[in-house]
């Protein structure tokens, strides 16, 4: 079985790559991510030297700076070999798989190979990266064999998980309400929840006082639509649990209407989630329409004799 052959057991996506470390460990990286120093990198979307021939599957391998070299030609000897019934690893000194045969890959006559026991694909020369050695560790060369040994299911390579960054309140924003009324609190969080969250808030006193101008002891939160009353500690806080799939709620809090004009009065609504250290804080008024009404005074201009 060829390279070609290997790759599209993998099943990969458009611009996806098949990665190999030192260690042996077969991932799947997207184009332009960097892979680790000596990692073989096999490309089912390689490149052709030929105007309009399709692009062949290649296999390259990365040095220490992130530059890498083709070594499409070694690996296709191991192939070669299991299908002709040799076992790489057991092969004698002429024949084992040393980065090409006896020229190599290079464009250049390749320098002398010690072969010590130690690589699978012994050391040969480059000319295009400056002679640098090149070598495949035995862990890599296995993983190669172990992906051919059976060739009849499609390999499904390991898919780095996207990271799974904590849901964490953005903003919490308070809004401007006549006393008597209702002010709302809107909660957006940093992204859609997944699962259920429990978010922490505090209800505090501003110039409005709590159980006195605005009510202290329950709330009502809407979570898409649908509302519930939420009873609230002694020291304002109380629990909200978020259930999934949703990036946003809000908080409803009740005022009171004492007929008394004390001007415009604030109060806030502070949260976290256990993924915070510093607590998100909005601010609500409760607009005083009470203004005192002065009536028409009549002024009387009293002349004063002087004496």
């Amino acid at each position: 079985m060829g390279i070609h052959a290997l790759l599209s057991l993998t099943n990969l996506a458009a611009n996806q790559l098949l990665v190999i470390d030192r260690n042996g460990n077969v991932t799947v990286i997207n184009s332009g991510e960097p892979v680790p120093e000596g990692a073989i990198i096999l490309d089912p979307n390689g490149s052709s030297l030929v105007p309009g021939e399709q692009a062949k599957p290649s296999a390259q391998l990365a040095d220490a700076q992130g530059n890498t070299q083709p070594i499409t030609n070694d690996i296709e000897q191991i192939l070669t070999a299991l299908e002709q019934g040799a076992d790489p690893t057991a092969l004698g000194e002429d024949l084992a798989p040393a980065a090409g045969g006896v020229q190599g890959s290079a464009l250049t006559t390749a320098a002398s190979i010690d072969r010590d026991g130690t690589e699978i694909i012994a050391a040969t020369q480059f000319d295009t990266a400056g002679f640098e050695a090149l070598g495949l560790s035995r862990t890599q060369s296995l993983s190669l064999l172990n992906l051919l040994q059976a060739p009849s299911a499609p390999i499904i390579p390991v898919v780095p998980e996207e990271p799974d960054y904590p849901i964490v309140i953005s903003t919490i924003t308070g809004d401007s309400a006549a006393e008597g009324s209702n002010n709302t609190f809107s909660v957006s969080l940093s992204g859609t929840t997944s699962a259920e969250t429990t978010i922490v808030l505090t209800l505090a006193s501003g110039t409005a006082t709590k159980d006195v101008d605005f009510n202290g002891t329950s709330v009502i939160v809407v979570i898409n639509g649908v509302s519930q009353t939420v009873p609230v500690n002694q020291d304002g806080t109380f629990q909200v649990t978020v259930p999934t799939n949703t990036n946003s709620f809000s908080v409803q809090v009740s005022t009171a209407d004492d007929g008394i004009y004390e001007g415009n009065e604030t109060f806030t609504l502070s949260g976290k989630s256990a993924a915070q250290e510093t607590a998100i804080i909005g601010t609500a008024t409760i607009v005083d329409d009470n203004a005192p009404v002065i009536d028409d005074a009549t002024v009387n201009n009293v002349s004063e004799s002087i004496a």
